[in-house]
């Protein structure tokens, strides 16, 4: 479907749980925040009930996320029966990797078509600096685990926070240099208690990029559903990606919406816009609540103000929202 300003709406973003194993800085405070009640998130049969008509509405590529999405009970029974959904495109899932020497094959088993793993270091001590916890080995052991069964649909998300240096940046991007591994840096965001100051801007980490590979060439393909701007090098196997949604702003393409762990449809990241939809599942007809949806996502706000103090600004935490 199209929203107001004629993009193509085909992509959600659903996250199972404001559960998390780790306590990345930027996402959640070290404190912790109150977390939900089983009894308040969307269950996998009113997932699967509202998935079959986003797919109806042309929102066809499913990615999920959390918190982390893997502490959540048979994820990959749920990406099964998402799977054997009558259109579905892609079904891809975002996860800090701590769960998947655990869950890794049973992933591949269910058909799932991405993994990307969140990683902002491969130092030890700087990652359970960030993270909060002493888990790096498992992280590593379970992509190990994902390349031994060939799965090739790996991709790593690094959020870049001040001070990184080069080595941090060049062992990061050494795992897609003869590994099916696509690299991507995300500047962080305003989001929660995330301060965008603390991040590294595209241009800054090409420069320090391209003095370890040499000179880059923009890749023109496109790599899944996400706005990711991607590079690649001589002699290295894989692409390198950015995504700064601050000042390289995509909103004009904006193809996404979310879906909270409790049923609230999020129109943009940022805003605090949409509608709690998990109510209409029982109070509306299928061809209602179809029509419900559509009109909610109909208004999806031109674009972010990131830079701006805003009124309607979202203060939930990253691992609330599902990144």
């Amino acid at each position: 479907m199209r929203d107001s300003f004629g993009r193509k709406i085909d992509y959600i973003r659903i996250s199972l749980t404001d559960r998390c194993n780790l306590r990345c800085k930027y996402c959640m405070p070290e404190e912790g925040v109150k977390l939900l009640n089983h009894e308040d998130i969307l269950s996998y049969e009113e997932i699967l009930i509202l998935a079959k008509i986003f797919i109806s509405l042309g929102i066809k590529n499913f990615k999920l996320t959390g918190g982390e999405p893997l502490v959540r009970r048979d994820v990959c029974n749920l990406i099964k029966e998402l799977k054997k959904l009558e259109g579905i495109g892609e079904v891809t899932i975002t996860t800090n990797g701590v769960l998947l020497e655990d869950y890794g094959k049973d992933l591949i088993d269910s058909g799932i078509d991405r993994i990307n793993v969140s990683l902002d270091s491969l130092n030890p001590i700087k990652y359970e600096k960030i993270t909060g916890r002493n888990l790096l080995d498992k992280v590593l052991g379970g992509i190990k685990l994902l390349l031994e069964h060939d799965f090739e649909k790996i991709k790593i998300n690094t959020v870049p926070m001040r001070p990184l240096d080069r080595e941090d940046i060049e062992n990061l991007i050494n795992l897609g240099k003869d590994n099916p591994i696509d690299i991507r840096f995300i500047k962080v965001m305003p989001i929660g208690i995330a301060n965008s100051e603390l991040g590294y801007s595209k241009k800054e980490l090409l420069q320090i990029i391209e003095s370890i590979l040499g000179k880059s060439s923009h890749f023109d393909g496109k790599k899944g559903n996400g706005p990711a701007e991607y590079y690649s090098f001589q002699n290295y196997r894989s692409n390198i990606g950015f995504i700064d949604a601050i000042d390289n702003k995509f909103c004009s393409e904006c193809n996404r919406i979310r879906l909270s762990a409790t049923g609230f449809l999020k129109l943009c990241l940022y805003y605090d816009l949409g509608e709690n939809i998990r109510p209409y599942i029982y109070s509306l007809s299928e061809n209602e609540l179809r029509e419900k949806i559509k009109d909610i996502i109909y208004n999806k706000p031109l674009m972010h103000h990131m830079n701006e103090s805003l009124i309607q600004r979202d203060k939930k935490n990253m691992n609330q929202i599902g990144g």
